[in-house]
């Protein structure tokens, strides 16, 4: 019959194996960018309806990426990208 010490040591080590595979797969970034993204929806939603929310919360990546395109080194653009809207 196993001692509860081996026992509760067996769990904890699987416990920390896990989390320690969620942190080397990048996990820790899913948690952090679904908490940043539920507080901007939740932002665009005091002033607007759910619908407008939706879209505004949808569109709130293209900006940055227009910037990052522009912002690159050795990019030859001005800054008016004509994908952008």
């Amino acid at each position: 019959m196993p001692s509860v010490n081996s026992r509760l040591f067996k769990a904890t080590g699987v416990a920390a194996s896990l989390l320690a595979l969620f942190f080397m797969l990048g996990g820790h970034w899913f948690a952090l960018q679904s908490v940043a993204w539920a507080r901007m929806f939740a932002a665009f939603a005091r002033t607007d309806s759910l619908s407008e929310a939706s879209r505004k919360h949808s569109m709130a990546s293209i900006p940055a990426t227009c910037a990052w395109a522009s912002a690159r080194p050795g990019s030859r653009s001005n800054g008016n990208n004509t994908n952008c809207p």
